[in-house]
């Protein structure tokens, strides 16, 4: 059985062995963005062609970016049903909440490091806290600060940033009072893109570092790419700067 993640910024194949999971090539080219695929016939047709030739039983997964996709209007329920029609029968398709990613995402952990208790997972269109008794997805991430400050293109540099920053701390506070999400303790783990994005801030560390530290990574990086020159900055800067802000 082959699982196929579909992400906001890419799919992804993996399979399970006796040394752990294995990730596979897309069978031809660049893997796609389910959502940018499914309105399209010849887009749709295309991805199913690859499906079948994986040859194997498949469990399609779409989180985020599909949810959102749908939330706008970008994708319809016909675009997804008229997929279906194409996949093979060995597969099967599913659009998973925003809680079951959250599950999902935990129950990786845990199966991974048994002894963790907490996460925090950040991904393009959303991001996963809690732990199994206090679990949330929240629906925004890097995608928001990316669009924000590369696509907006009026305004002072500085201002676009802090503009950016306050709309991610509006959407905490905003998320929190919906949720009712309590203040994490005790040790936190990073997964996905947190993984990363610690990589390139490297504070990277196999024994816990206190957040106090990691807020100081995250704002030495953001104050740094504030204080920038915005015209010597490329999507790479900015797709770093946007998660620095969401996690900060």
């Amino acid at each position: 059985m082959l699982v196929i993640d579909c992400g906001s910024g890419g799919t992804r194949i993996c399979r399970k062995t006796k040394k752990g999971v294995e990730r596979l090539k897309w069978p031809k080219g660049r893997a796609p963005v389910l959502s940018n695929v499914l309105p399209s016939d010849e887009r749709r047709r295309d991805f199913a062609s690859d499906i079948n030739a994986l040859a194997a039983p498949c469990l399609i997964g779409a989180t985020a970016g599909l949810r959102y996709a749908l939330l706008t209007g970008t994708v319809s329920e016909a675009d997804i049903e008229a997929l279906r029609e194409l996949l093979p029968e060995s597969c099967t398709f599913q659009i998973l909440s925003p809680l079951e990613e959250a599950q999902l995402e935990l129950a990786s952990l845990l199966f991974n490091i048994p002894d963790a208790v907490t996460m925090i997972s950040m991904g393009g269109k959303s991001m996963q806290i809690g732990c199994e008794v206090n679990l949330f997805s929240l629906p925004f991430a890097m995608h928001l600060g990316y669009e924000m400050l590369i696509k907006s293109r009026n305004g002072p540099w500085r201002e676009r940033v802090a503009a950016t920053a306050h709309e991610y701390e509006a959407k905490c506070d905003e998320a929190a009072e919906k949720d009712r999400i309590a203040l994490l303790d005790g040790t936190i783990w990073g997964v996905t893109d947190t993984v990363d994005l610690a990589i390139s801030l490297k504070i990277v560390n196999r024994s816990p570092m206190p957040v106090g530290k990691v807020i100081e990574a995250l704002d030495a990086c953001a104050t740094y790419y504030t204080e920038s020159d915005p015209l010597a900055l490329n999507c790479d800067d900015i797709t770093l700067l946007a998660p620095v802000l969401a996690l900060r």
